[in-house]
């Protein structure tokens, strides 16, 4: 029996053309289903962060991903991801215009090295569809000093 969580998920997903079972999968995963999960427009001026996956052999180019944080002192460890072999460094972005999003709970997951994934989870993260991401324009990274 779904609970109500997993049934906004799924609508919102269903709603913007991820259907694809596997990916369904993965993204649900990635909610921590015990506690709160729900559709939020996100608004022009508003702020996301993103650990985004440094260059490598396997993935010469950096790419943004659809996984964000709204807080920029939000560890990787609590989102569920790690820097993995090639390192991750934090991007920060600003909303140029209202996008649908879903906000819920990190879930935590077992380390996964294929993706660079799992950790104790439990912070906020918001998830943008991949039509969702022109609206976002890069403001800076954030390196370590």
């Amino acid at each position: 029996m779904k609970n109500a969580n997993e049934t906004t998920l799924l609508n919102f997903l269903r709603r913007n053309g991820i259907t694809d079972p596997t990916q369904v999968r993965k993204i649900i995963s990635g909610f921590d289903l015990h506690k709160p999960v729900y559709e939020r427009l996100v608004e022009p001026g508003e702020r996301l962060y993103q650990y985004i996956r440094n260059s490598s052999v396997v993935e010469p180019v950096q790419r943004t991903g659809n996984w964000f944080c709204i807080a920029r002192w939000a560890t990787m460890d609590s989102l569920a991801i790690f820097s993995g072999g090639a390192g991750r460094h934090l991007v920060e972005f600003t909303v140029s215009h209202p996008v649908s999003s879903i906000e819920g709970t990190a879930s935590a997951m077992k380390r996964d090295w294929n993706w660079a994934g799992g950790g104790f989870g439990g912070n906020t993260q918001v998830y943008l569809p991949q039509h969702a991401l022109f609206a976002l324009v890069p403001k800076g990274t954030h390196l370590p000093e």
